[in-house]
């Protein structure tokens, strides 16, 4: 569930860096056809990995004509999207570190299956309130 949130969380980012890198790559006045494929790729992939590919595919069609900037141009989609699907890719398989970490005593995102969905309560005293509390807080 956790490496779930984690790649639904780097969806989001990605999305949200689309906009910026369409911001930044939209220019005034006449423009090559490459740089309008700059601009159209990261907004038309679906996800880091894809804007990845599609920008080396464009660098390696447009190097044989050897336009102003290419390299400037590839690097402003192909950085973010690399450091983005690695950073993400890497926290979603650490995540399971996180779920089975046993240094604590506790499991911290996965319940054992003979207390699945019970909890028995016992409000006879202070300690049994904050207990509660910190339990539900988890």
């Amino acid at each position: 569930m956790l490496a779930i949130l984690v790649t639904l969380a780097g969806a989001s980012v990605w999305n949200i860096t689309t906009l910026f890198l369409h911001y930044w790559n939209v220019q005034d006045g006449p423009v090559s056809a490459m740089v309008l494929q700059h601009q159209v790729s990261p907004r038309n992939s679906r996800s880091a990995l894809g804007t990845l590919w599609e920008s080396l595919k464009i660098h390696r069609a447009s190097s044989r004509k050897k336009p102003p900037r290419l390299l400037w141009q590839t690097c402003l989609l192909a950085v973010p999207a690399f450091v983005i699907w690695t950073g993400f890719t890497a926290a979603a398989i650490f995540s399971s570190t996180v779920a089975n970490n046993k240094a604590h005593g506790t499991i911290i995102a996965r319940t054992k299956g003979e207390a699945c969905g019970l909890w028995l309560y016992n409000a006879a005293g202070y300690a049994a309130q904050m207990a509660k509390l910190n339990n539900d807080a988890v």
